[in-house]
């Protein structure tokens, strides 16, 4: 299933709050989530082959180490392949927003949303 950033961010409310206990599944369904968000940003940026997963060499990036360390390498590419799948027909707007520091920031429109 995969989700735009809307839907992880809905899937997330769902979930206990920081504080409150959680039971393993919704650990890993909350870790599941921060990787999806991790995979959408590379895919934003430009940076997912590089930075998270080649799927050409199947070598991961450093932003998925720790994904890969606790989600398994088969679920972070199940993850990955649907975040793509779903970013295929998204709009990366560049620039949107500049920080104080000069920083710019990209926003993705996805497809469900435009």
């Amino acid at each position: 299933m995969n989700m735009t950033g809307k839907q992880i961010e809905t899937a997330k409310r769902a979930l206990p709050g920081f504080w409150e206990p959680k039971n393993a599944r919704q650990r890993r369904q909350e870790k599941e989530l921060a990787c999806r968000e991790m995979i959408n940003s590379c895919l934003v940026y430009g940076s997912a082959r590089y930075d998270f997963y080649n799927p050409a060499t199947g070598e991961f990036g450093r932003y998925a180490e720790d994904y890969v360390k606790s989600l398994g390498k088969k679920t972070v590419i199940r993850l990955y392949n649907e975040q793509v799948s779903d970013f295929s027909e998204a709009v990366v707007k560049h620039g949107v927003y500049t920080d104080g520091e000069g920083c710019s920031y990209n926003a993705c429109i996805w497809k469900d949303e435009q």
